[in-house]
């Protein structure tokens, strides 16, 4: 949609966006600085191909399509970290054990230490 058919004005302290028709897309609450959508209605981001620092609010859920899916980090250079593990890129890959116990072991390790790097596992 064209900016140019986007209207906005304050109203009792929130900035309420409407379309040409004067139906409100979207509303900021100054009170508790959030971006409110009428009810029923849906935020369309497909054409959006970089989203970066998002936010989410407690109890908030990600949902995504069914048909193509979402990527989270879309190079194996990219950093994540979970639950405030220092992010790291992808961990290298494990061969296949040789099926001998110390071999398994090993790799078992390797896997733990892997998961710990990510933050997926607690480091102690």
């Amino acid at each position: 949609m064209p900016v140019t058919n986007v209207k906005s004005k304050w109203v009792d302290g929130n900035l309420v966006f409407y379309d040409k028709s004067m139906n409100i897309i979207a509303t900021w609450d100054g009170t508790n600085r959030k971006l409110v959508f009428p009810s029923g209605a849906v935020l369309d981001v497909s054409a959006v191909t970089d989203l970066t620092m998002p936010a989410f609010t407690m109890g908030g859920n990600l949902s995504t399509d069914a048909t193509t899916g979402t990527k989270i980090g879309t190079g194996a250079t990219q950093k994540l970290g979970f639950w405030n593990a220092t992010p790291v890129a992808q961990q290298a890959n494990i061969v296949n054990a040789d099926g001998t116990l110390a071999d398994i072991t090993t790799k078992f390790n390797t896997l733990l230490a892997q998961l710990k790097a990510e933050g997926l596992l607690a480091s102690a």
